[in-house]
C-alpha cells in the first residue's frame, strides 16, 4: 500500500453529539422554515461507527454558528437519519430525508415524531469523509467530502487510556492544516497504534508502523484499511518510556517521535497522606517529610504505618491544589515502591502504596529520578515499657533544656506503659525523653508526627535520638501557657495533653514586693509596674533590684492573701530563666518561692513580663560611670534607662575618638521629635537626658520612640517606650 494518503481511504464514523447555544424557535415538526429547538443532534445507521445502537456514540463537534450543527466524521457504505435523543427509538423526534435512500445530495430534511411517520435514511453509497451541516434556520442538510480523517486516537498500553478506546487519547487537528494532528503526553512502557474511529470494528481504518515492534525512531508508517493485513504495533521500552509530542502528517505521510526530556520537579515540602498513616486522609494535617539540608531533591521519613494506603504529595490543605506522587499500579506494595508518577491537581489515575503490616518504615524520596524507596526499619525498635522512664525536656517545661533539670513523668501503679504529669507548662517546646542518663544521644526520644502537629493530635513516634536519617527532631509546640495534665500510652504511641488552666486571667496591674525591691516588703510601698500600650497583659519595671528576695502581686490590696502571686518555678530559679507561674496566695497549693537577688546580681534592671506566655526577662543595664569610665575602644549605644520611663529617661553612648554626633528621637511614623547635634565631641562615654519633649519643649504622647545615633560611619538605632 502506498505511505501517501488517498481520497478514497475510509473514514471515522461516529455518532456524534451535537451541541447548540440558544436556538430559539417553532416546534419541531412545523416545516416552515423557522428554527427548530434542537438540544442536541445524534447520528445513528450503520454508515456510522456506532450503528443502529439507540444511546449513540458521540465525538465533539466543530464550531457553527447558532442556528448550525457542524460535525466531521468518516462514513462507510449504509444508511444514517439524525436523532434528537439518545436512549429509545420511540422517545423524540427524527431528522430525514424526504424519500427512502435519499442520496448526500437530498438537502431538505422533515422532522418526525417517535417511531411515527416514513422511516426514511440517507444512504452513502461507498466509504467517504464528510462534514455534515445542519442548518436549523433553512431546514436544510449539506454534506460535503473531506481530504483527510477528521480523527485520530492513540490506543494501547503505552497510551493513557489503554486498550479502552472510549478513553483513547484524542490528537489535536492543526487549525490550519487539516492534514496535520499532534499530541503531547506521557506514554507508558508497552504497545500503541493509532485509530481512526472509537471502534474496534473492522470496517475501520489504523495507522500503524511499517513493521511490527516497531521503535520510535521511523518517521514512515503505513495504513491498515478496514481490518485487511498485519496489526502491526509500536512498541515503547522501559528505557523509552516518558512525555512526547507525536506530530503526524497526512498529506505526507509522515509521523515524528519527539522525546521531551523530563524536568525535576523541585518541591520545597512534600507530605505523607493515607489511612496507612497517623494523619489518615486528612490532607489538612499529612505528615511532613524533612527535606536534606545538602541536596533539597532527597526527602526522608520515619514512623508507624498500619495496614492501609498513603500516597505522597507536595500541598498540605486542598487535594486539587498540588501534586501527587503515586505508583505506577494501584495497590503496589509499599516494600516494592522502585518509581512514583506525579498527577497534577486532580488529574490522572489515584494510585496509591499498600501497607500489610504494622511497624516502623523508613522512606526515600529522589525527585532527580523519580524513585522512591521504603523499607521496614529494624534499627527503630521501640524500648520495653516496663524498662523506660519518662522525662520531660524543652523551653516549655520546668526544666527548659538543661537535661540535668529535666522533669519526670510518674509510671501509673497499674499499667507500665502509661506516664502521667500535672503542672504548669509555658509558651515554648518539648519533646519526650525515654532514659534517665542526661545525654541528648543515649536512647530513645517519643516526639510528635510532625513539626506543628496540634496538642489535639494524639499521634507520636519513638525515634533514636541524635540520627538525622531517622529522627527530624520535631517537638510539641505549647502555643497557650497553663496548667495541662499530661498523659502517654508508651504501648500505642499516644500523648494526650488536657488543658487544666489556661490562665485566661485579666491583671489591670502588678506589684513587685520583697527586700530585694524599692519598697520592701511593705504592700504599703509595693513597687507598680507599668502595663504595655500595645499588649494586654504585659507589664514592665525599670529600677534598682538590691540583695534579698521578691515575688509579683497581682492585685492591689494590701493583703498577702488575697489574690494570686507570680512566683518563680523554683527557689533560687536563676534571672536568665524565663519560667513563672501564677499561683493563689496562702495556699497550701503554693510553696511560695522567690526571685533572689546576690550582692553580684544587684543594680539597674528592667524587668519585662507577659503573662500571656508566662514568660518573665531581667535585663541588667550598663550604667557607665562618667567619672570613672574606662576608655572608649568602639563606637557603642546603650539602651536607654529606665524603660518604661517618665518623666525622664537616659541615652548613654561611647565614642574612641573626636566626632561629629547627632542623636535623632522619632516616632513610629517616621516623624523626627527631638534633635541633639554635637560637633567635634571629644572621645568618651556621654549621658543625654530626654524629659518626653519635641523640639518646640511640648510633651509627647505615650507610646514607643525611636532613637538613632549617628557618628561618622556609625549608625545604631534602639527602641523605647514613654508612658504618662
Amino acid at each position: 500500500m502506498g505511505l501517501k494518503m488517498r481520497n478514497n481511504i475510509l473514514f471515522l464514523s461516529l455518532i456524534v453529539l451535537l451541541s447548540v447555544a440558544g436556538l430559539k424557535g417553532s416546534e419541531p415538526g412545523t416545516g416552515d422554515g423557522t428554527t427548530a429547538l434542537f438540544d442536541n443532534l445524534y447520528l445513528v445507521g450503520d454508515a456510522t461507527g456506532a450503528g443502529w445502537s439507540p444511546s449513540g456514540y458521540s465525538v465533539s463537534d466543530e464550531a457553527a454558528e447558532d442556528s448550525n450543527y457542524v460535525f466531521s466524521a468518516s462514513f462507510k457504505a449504509g444508511e444514517m437519519k439524525i436523532h434528537l435523543n439518545s436512549g429509545d427509538w420511540c422517545d423524540g423526534q427524527w431528522l430525514n430525508p424526504p424519500n427512502a435512500d435519499a442520496a448526500l445530495t437530498s438537502v431538505d430534511y422533515l422532522v418526525t415524531n417517535g417511531c411515527e411517520g416514513p422511516d426514511n435514511k440517507w444512504r452513502f453509497q461507498e466509504k467517504g469523509n464528510f462534514r455534515v451541516t445542519v442548518d436549523t434556520l433553512a431546514q436544510k442538510i449539506t454534506f460535503d467530502t473531506l481530504q483527510y480523517y477528521p480523527h485520530l486516537y492513540l490506543v494501547g498500553d503505552a497510551a493513557p487510556g489503554g486498550w479502552d478506546l472510549n478513553a483513547a487519547a484524542p490528537m489535536l487537528k492543526d487549525s490550519v492544516n487539516e492534514a496535520v494532528f499532534s499530541w503531547k503526553g506521557v506514554l507508558k512502557s508497552g504497545v500503541f497504534k493509532i485509530a481512526t474511529v472509537r471502534s474496534f470494528d473492522n470496517d475501520w481504518d489504523w495507522l500503524m508502523p511499517m513493521t511490527d515492534g516497531s521503535g520510535l525512531e521511523d518517521s514512515l508508517y503505513q495504513i491498515l484499511v478496514a481490518g485487511s493485513g498485519s496489526d502491526f504495533k509500536w512498541q515503547v521500552a522501559d528505557s523509552a518510556a516518558g512525555e512526547y509530542h507525536i506530530r503526524i502528517d497526512l498529506a505526507e505521510a509522515e509521523i515524528d517521535f519527539e522525546f521531551i526530556p523530563k524536568e525535576v520537579l523541585h518541591y520545597d515540602a512534600l507530605y505523607l497522606v493515607g489511612d496507612a498513616t497517623a494523619a489518615g486522609w486528612n490532607i489538612g494535617s499529612p505528615l511532613p517529610m524533612l527535606q536534606d539540608s545538602e541536596n533539597p531533591d532527597l526527602f526522608s521519613w520515619t514512623g508507624k504505618l498500619k495496614p492501609g494506603e498513603f500516597k505522597v504529595t507536595n500541598y498540605s490543605g486542598d487535594w486539587c491544589q498540588g501534586d501527587h506522587l503515586q505508583p505506577l499500579v494501584n495497590g503496589t506494595p509499599a516494600l516494592d515502591a522502585e518509581k512514583f508518577a506525579v498527577h497534577h491537581n486532580c488529574e490522572g489515575d489515584d494510585n496509591k502504596w499498600l501497607v500489610t503490616k504494622d511497624s516502623t518504615y523508613s522512606i526515600s524520596i529522589d525527585l532527580r529520578d523519580s524513585s522512591i524507596t521504603v523499607l521496614e526499619d529494624s534499627a527503630v525498635v521501640e524500648p520495653e515499657p516496663e524498662e523506660t522512664v519518662v522525662f520531660m525536656v524543652g523551653s516549655a517545661s520546668p526544666g527548659g533544656w538543661d537535661l540535668g533539670s529535666q522533669t519526670a513523668l510518674s509510671m501509673s501503679e497499674t499499667d507500665s506503659s502509661i506516664f502521667s504529669w500535672e503542672d504548669t507548662l509555658k509558651a515554648g517546646e518539648i519533646k519526650f525523653k525515654l532514659y534517665s542518663e542526661p545525654d541528648w544521644c543515649a536512647g530513645h526520644w517519643m516526639h510528635p508526627l510532625s513539626a506543628n502537629q496540634s496538642l489535639d493530635e494524639t499521634g507520636s513516634a519513638i525515634l533514636p535520638g541524635c540520627s538525622p536519617e531517622l529522627n527530624p527532631d520535631y517537638k510539641w509546640n505549647v502555643t497557650k501557657a497553663g496548667i495541662y495534665n499530661i498523659e502517654i500510652d508508651l504501648k500505642d504511641t499516644l500523648v494526650i495533653f488536657t488543658l487544666i488552666d489556661d490562665f485566661e486571667r485579666h491583671y489591670d496591674n502588678l506589684y513587685l514586693v520583697g527586700d530585694a525591691t524599692p519598697g520592701g516588703w511593705s504592700l504599703a510601698d509595693q513597687t507598680a509596674m507599668i502595663p504595655d500600650s500595645l499588649i494586654d497583659m504585659k507589664f514592665a519595671w525599670t529600677g534598682l533590684l538590691k540583695p534579698g528576695e521578691f515575688k509579683i502581686k497581682t492585685y492591689p490590696e494590701d493583703d498577702f492573701c488575697g489574690g494570686e502571686w507570680v512566683h518563680p518555678y523554683f527557689q533560687g530559679q536563676s534571672l536568665t530563666d524565663t519560667n513563672c507561674v501564677i499561683l493563689l496566695g496562702c495556699s497550701d497549693t503554693n510553696p511560695d518561692f522567690k526571685w533572689v537577688i546576690t550582692a553580684e546580681d544587684s543594680g539597674e534592671y528592667t524587668v519585662t513580663i507577659d503573662l500571656n506566655i508566662m514568660s518573665i526577662h531581667f535585663e541588667k543595664h550598663e550604667i557607665v560611670s562618667l567619672e570613672n569610665a574606662a576608655i572608649v575602644a568602639d563606637y557603642r549605644l546603650f539602651q536607654n534607662y529606665p524603660n518604661p520611663f517618665n518623666p525622664i529617661t537616659h541615652i548613654q553612648y561611647g565614642i574612641p575618638e573626636q566626632s561629629d554626633v547627632r542623636v535623632i528621637i522619632y516616632d513610629v511614623a517616621g516623624r523626627q521629635i527631638k534633635q541633639w547635634s554635637m560637633n567635634n565631641q571629644k572621645a568618651g562615654w556621654h549621658d543625654l537626658l530626654w524629659d518626653g519633649t519635641n523640639n518646640m519643649q511640648q510633651k509627647v504622647s505615650t507610646g514607643i520612640y525611636i532613637y538613632r545615633m549617628q557618628a561618622g560611619e556609625f549608625v545604631d538605632t534602639k527602641k523605647m517606650l514613654f508612658m504618662k
